[in-house]
């Protein structure tokens, strides 16, 4: 667990909702962080919000005793159909991380809850960092592109409109 006066100060003085956006804050600058997880997990559970405090219990792949039903009650919520079900309520900073930064566990976990390796892979491959289907600059060039058509067009119909007055008045 993150050791961090400010916010150990916050959990004892029963301020849990300022000590979780405290370490919400973190997920942006880290990558996957399993101290960051449970320590967020662990705040979750003292707020009761079960199904939130599953997720962030079960991505740390700690595993003790009073996480338990937490955790299964996530799972049973997310793994039902298919992994990207489950995947898309991970913190963007889960998702955009490699299959090999999990722990082996919540692999493990989601593999005997009926998902493949494969599958698994698979759903992080399309959530790497580096996985850009198309390149930025091609997106401003065709919004850039979309933007200059609709300019056109409507210089095109005031023309229109000026020539029809013209013609008729």
């Amino acid at each position: 667990m993150i050791k961090d006066g400010k916010i150990d100060a916050l959990v004892e003085s029963k301020e849990y909702w300022k000590a979780k956006e405290k370490l919400a804050g973190r997920f942006a600058h880290t990558g996957y962080d399993i101290d960051l997880l449970e320590s967020t997990g662990f705040i979750l559970l003292k707020m009761q919000d079960k199904m939130e405090t599953g997720k962030y219990l079960f991505l740390s792949g700690v595993r003790k005793n009073e996480y338990s039903e937490a955790i299964e009650l996530f799972l049973d919520r997310y793994s039902k159909k298919d992994i990207h079900q489950i995947f898309h309520t991970f913190p963007k900073a889960i998702q955009k991380s490699s299959i090999s930064e999990y722990p082996e566990n919540v692999v493990r976990t989601l593999e005997h809850r009926g998902f493949t390796l494969q599958e698994i892979t698979h759903a992080t491959k399309h959530r790497d960092p580096d996985f850009e289907p198309m390149p930025k600059i091609y997106s401003y060039l065709l919004g850039s592109l979309g933007i200059l058509f609709l300019i056109g067009l409507i210089i095109s119909a005031m023309q229109g409109l000026i020539w029809f007055f013209k013609l008729f008045l």
